[in-house]
């Protein structure tokens, strides 16, 4: 008799309350951690009923889901014997509730590790060496990583059985492997560990280093937000126009961030964002000594910088913060800068005295005329090329439809325009395909084909109207991460 505690669609979750006639196959339990604990499925079944009932699944397998009506199945391989034939082991590592250090297998569906000193399954060494490992923890007070709050060191202990060689290693919260090995000696049955386990303690300092700490945080305006980010392999190798994709937390979504700044000394990278869906709500509420859980980059192809003489950088908005890297390199290699900035009113303005000093000249817009000039980006850059004024290239970086705007202005000039564009990613490694666009008549993808693209061969319409898809569900996601948050306050 089974109790359905989940239906779905074509199928359904249920617990086993009796057993009103038992299987010929069926046989006493010999594990004392079956069924609770996730490691295996068939320690109440015959071992030839185990490998016809898994020779079966793979059948439903192809038939069901792959569709072939009479797949050439052949007989399955048991093991030698039905006991310790394992050759590999993952053991997930975690705190009980009393904050005591556990080590064993994951409940079914769940993240509950159940404590598990020996399995049938697997070599009895594999056994011994996780009860010393689980004394070491606990006698060296190593982290654990705690899956609640991020923390923390130790996270899996895996374990391959390579002919006369155990070796496992130990996998360091998620963001570092470092392998350990160990050595079976069969002769006495024994297990020596070659290598010492204090390693760890050079791991946490290493591990720490990369939890990407929030340096500084600065709101440069209600909507925009500056962050310095210590981050030293990307800040020794990131150059202006490339970008890179973080998370703020285990859980979180990948999204991706122009670099605003680096400094390769101090070993820090500074990002701009403006606060407009769930996840820019979640990192705004991050402080100054917060970490980040992911921080990937350098990513995409770096401005080009070499051999001008005389650009105009445009920025709009919180595009500012992109191109204001690149007319810094450009003025420090001796380049003469054009800078045009352009913004809906002065409480957004943003960036204005970091522009100055580094622009032979120097234009601030504002739509409403509140601050600086009247008008959009387009006047001051159209009153230039009619008066004769020609670059080496123009490099504007802002909305979809300024840029679109701008190589329109530039075009009747032939006047070479570079375009950044910076649509939704989602792996940044060309592979997911979401930040495609069309460029020249072909399919290019911002993460790896750019950032940046030659303006007038860009399908602006095309790319706007992709963009148009995801404002409400920004709107929606960053509406449930401030509702979160009142919950936590209240």
């Amino acid at each position: 008799r089974v109790r359905i505690v989940k239906p779905a669609s074509h199928y359904a979750f249920g617990r086993l309350e009796e057993i009103l006639s038992p299987s010929p196959d069926r046989i006493p339990v010999d594990c004392p951690h079956y069924p609770p604990c996730g490691g295996c499925v068939f320690r109440h079944i015959d071992y030839s009923a185990e490998c016809q009932a898994k020779w079966e699944k793979v059948r439903d397998c192809m038939t069901r889901i792959g569709g072939l009506s009479d797949p050439p199945m052949q007989p399955i391989l048991p093991a030698p014997t039905p006991l310790r034939y394992r050759n590999k082991a993952e053991f997930p590592i975690g705190l009980d509730r009393s904050g005591k250090p556990v080590l064993g297998f994951y409940a079914p569906r769940s993240h509950r590790i159940i404590p598990c000193e020996s399995c049938l399954l697997q070599p009895d060494v594999f056994d011994r060496i996780a009860a010393r490992f689980l004394s070491w923890v606990e006698e060296s007070g190593n982290p654990v990583y705690d899956e609640t709050t991020h923390r923390g060191v130790l996270r899996h202990l895996r374990f391959s059985f390579l002919s006369y060689l155990p070796v496992f290693f130990v996998k360091i919260q998620t963001k570092l492997l470092l392998f350990l090995p160990l050595l079976f000696l069969r002769n006495e049955g024994k297990c020596a560990i070659i290598k010492s386990l204090c390693f760890i303690h050079f791991a946490e300092r290493v591990t720490s280093s990369i939890m990407y700490k929030i340096l500084k945080k600065e709101a440069l305006n209600p909507t925009v937000t500056l962050m310095e980010i210590e981050a030293p392999l990307i800040a020794k190798k990131a150059e202006p126009g490339q970008f890179i994709i973080l998370r703020v937390n285990e859980e979180g979504e990948r999204i991706p961030l122009t670099v605003a700044g680096y400094d390769r000394e101090k070993g820090s990278v500074t990002i701009i964002f403006q606060i407009v869906g769930g996840t820019t709500e979640l990192l705004n509420h991050l402080e100054e000594g917060d970490c980040l859980h992911d921080f990937v980059g350098p990513l995409g192809t770096p401005t080009e910088t070499e051999g001008y003489k005389k650009v105009c950088i445009i920025g709009g908005g919180v595009g500012c913060a992109i191109a204001l890297p690149i007319a810094q390199k450009l003025h420090e290699m001796g380049c003469e800068v054009h800078s045009i900035i352009g913004f809906r009113n002065k409480d957004l303005v943003i960036l204005e005295d970091a522009f100055k000093a580094c622009s032979d000249s120097f234009h601030l817009m504002t739509d409403d005329g509140s601050y600086g000039e009247t008008g959009n980006v387009c006047v001051p850059l159209n009153a230039a090329l009619e008066a004769g004024e020609r670059y080496d290239v123009v490099i504007a970086i802002g909305p979809l439809v300024m840029m679109k705007f701008v190589c329109l202005a530039t075009k009747p000039y032939e006047q070479k325009t570079i375009v950044s564009m910076n649509p939704i990613m989602v792996d940044g490694t060309g592979m997911c395909g979401g930040c495609r666009l069309t460029v020249g008549g072909e399919t290019k993808f911002a993460c790896v084909d750019g950032p940046d693209f030659d303006g007038h061969l860009v399908d602006f319409d095309e790319a706007m109207s992709r963009a148009r898809s995801y404002p409400e569900f920004e709107l929606k996601a960053r509406e449930k991460a401030c509702n979160l948050f009142k919950k936590e306050v209240q």
